[in-house]
């Protein structure tokens, strides 16, 4: 195995609370630690480190948080359930652009209109719905949400409520004596017991079975650069690249066929960079937990992490120069951006009378102790909406002027 360490000097080596997923380490390298203020009573751990296994150099995300804490927050606090600015749905244009994309990815690999396909982590159903317009008959779909699931199958798909690691994807494997082809499209980003979920995938393939797997690519995150350390959040727990991708199904006897550098589109002004990869078992059947590569990059990181950290320092410039306009704002939005801009600018040192959020799950909730609203309930509010969103925040633009507002916005970009 063959490894540089060039520039992993200056980074702390640390025992990690969560061993490697792929190889099992239990020694890393610190990268960043990272700091976020979530809605209050959160599932989820708000400080955590991003750290670069010492053994494979996989990166990933090291916390107290276990599966049992995840299974639990995308059951009971999925974002996944809109059907309208939240990806997923296949409604918007960005949706049905990234569906069509991953869609005839499979389409190249798998012509056969009669298979099986599994969408593992379906939200509502986009995927399948692009499968099914490309004359896929045996689509189904398994997600942890119950609205999500029924969403699906109001649209007449079958789906079923379970997750990668519970006994309906068993089930559902059964039904159809196994599938022809299983995917995980921005599924294994989030999954802590990362080893353990591939080998349940795994087991309910047919032995010429495919895994087409979609991940973001961390190699290109300085790319396609949005704002600081975004990245980085509580969801996005393991940071894939084609080395460590390939690493987690040659430790599990699984070879690529295929794999191509795309990007996800999100909104039609915003992308993302991913992985797309199609997997089929070796042919020797034999499982090597040794051989693998190991993934020395960091140069790709190193800039993602720097490039923040200079964003970091004008965005909170000018959240500095807001405090002399104004002290009170309503703050419109509640995800990562602004847990991340509470915990380090100085967002929280204006006097945030209330925040807002299309999200009816946190409507009613609090977060540092104040009122998460819904955008109904802005019309007593006469403060500046200060809009904190990564990707929809020309949308929450729209949907102000369009409710007729006239409270002042604004918008660090």
């Amino acid at each position: 195995m063959k490894r540089n360490y060039e520039n992993i000097d200056r980074c702390r080596e640390k025992n990690l609370i969560r061993i490697c997923p792929i190889c099992n380490c239990n020694k890393g390298y610190v990268l960043h630690s990272q700091k976020m203020i979530l809605p209050d009573d959160y599932l989820l751990d708000s400080n955590f480190d991003i750290v670069k296994c010492i053994q494979c150099g996989f990166i990933y995300l090291d916390s107290k948080s276990v599966q049992k804490d995840y299974d639990t927050y995308y059951e009971c606090l999925s974002k996944y359930e809109s059907d309208t600015t939240i990806t997923g749905s296949g409604v918007t244009e960005g949706d049905n652009v990234r569906f069509d994309n991953i869609s005839k990815h499979i389409e190249e690999v798998l012509n056969n209109k009669d298979a099986s396909i599994l969408d593992l982590g379906c939200a509502n159903g986009g995927l399948l719905f692009s499968l099914r317009n490309r004359g896929y008959k045996n689509v189904v779909g398994l997600d942890p949400s119950k609205v999500c699931v029924s969403n699906v199958m109001n649209k007449g798909i079958k789906a079923l409520q379970g997750n990668i690691l519970s006994s309906e994807l068993y089930e559902l494997s059964k039904e159809y004596g196994g599938f022809d082809c299983i995917v995980l499209s921005n599924v294994l980003e989030h999954i802590y017991d990362l080893s353990n979920a591939i080998k349940k995938v795994i087991e309910c393939l047919k032995d010429d079975g495919i895994l087409c797997i979609e991940v973001p690519n961390v190699l290109k995150y300085f790319e396609y650069f949005t704002l600081p350390f975004q990245y980085f959040n509580i969801e996005h727990i393991n940071h894939f690249d084609n080395i460590s991708l390939n690493n987690l199904l040659l430790i599990n006897g699984y070879s690529c066929i295929s794999l191509k550098e795309n990007e996800d589109i999100i909104t039609l002004k915003q992308s993302y960079p991913v992985l797309t990869g199609f997997y089929k078992k070796k042919n020797d059947n034999k499982l090597l937990p040794d051989n693998y590569i190991y993934d020395d990059y960091l140069k790709e990181i190193d800039t993602y992490i720097e490039k923040s950290k200079e964003n970091h320092i004008r965005i909170n410039t000018e959240l500095e120069n807001m405090l002399i306009e104004f002290k009170d704002v309503v703050v419109w939005g509640t995800g990562m951006y602004t847990s991340w801009l509470l915990a380090n600018t100085n967002l929280n040192k204006l006097n945030i009378k209330a925040f807002v959020d299309n999200d009816r799950k946190k409507q009613g909730e609090s977060m540092i102790g104040v009122k998460i609203i819904s955008p109904e309930q802005l019309k007593v509010y006469d403060e500046p909406i200060f809009i904190c969103s990564i990707y929809y925040s020309d949308d929450i633009e729209r949907q102000i002027k369009d409710d007729k507002l006239t409270n002042k916005i604004i918008k660090i970009n």
